[in-house]
């Protein structure tokens, strides 16, 4: 569970929870002013924080566990592309058929 500190020199309270990967602390600011009745606004915050990372980790989590399952069933791994590797197939692909200024404006673009 997500916990609550105040840094010295800071009027705000600061989040802090463990990663569930890692293990790391991970401290953030709530950006709520430490006084007297905010102290349960900045908790509610904090643990949103923590679901975050959670939430985060579950992704990766699915993805990891869809390519098994991928990797078992066909025997290739999911082929993940950054849009920078599509965009430049996509250029090689159109060499042929635009003009030499088209491609260098395309391949400029980025």
């Amino acid at each position: 569970m997500a916990y609550l500190r105040r840094r010295s020199g800071s009027k705000y309270w600061f989040a802090q929870w463990n990663d569930p990967v890692s293990g790391k602390k991970i401290t953030r600011s709530t950006k709520v002013e430490a006084k007297g009745g905010n102290r349960r606004k900045a908790q509610d915050i904090a643990d949103e924080f923590e679901e975050e990372t959670k939430k985060v980790r579950t992704e990766i989590q699915v993805r990891k566990v869809l390519n098994d399952l991928h990797t078992r069933i066909t025997g290739n791994n999911v082929v993940v592309k950054t849009v920078r590797e599509v965009f430049d197939e996509w250029i090689d692909n159109q060499s042929g058929g635009i003009s030499r200024n088209s491609l260098l404006a395309y391949r400029g673009s980025y």
